[in-house]
């Protein structure tokens, strides 16, 4: 959707370019996030 906008100019390119690639990371850290938390919780 970020770079539609950005393709229509109401994102500047950088922008459409990386917010697709923050939500990655922020979906990426969530699951590391949740690993963490289930080792934990099944260590006990």
């Amino acid at each position: 959707m970020a770079m539609v906008a950005a393709a229509l100019g109401l994102l500047p390119l950088v922008a459409g370019a990386f917010l697709p690639e923050g939500i990655d990371v922020a979906v990426i850290l969530d699951v590391l996030r949740a690993l963490v938390a289930d080792g934990k919780r099944h260590r006990g």
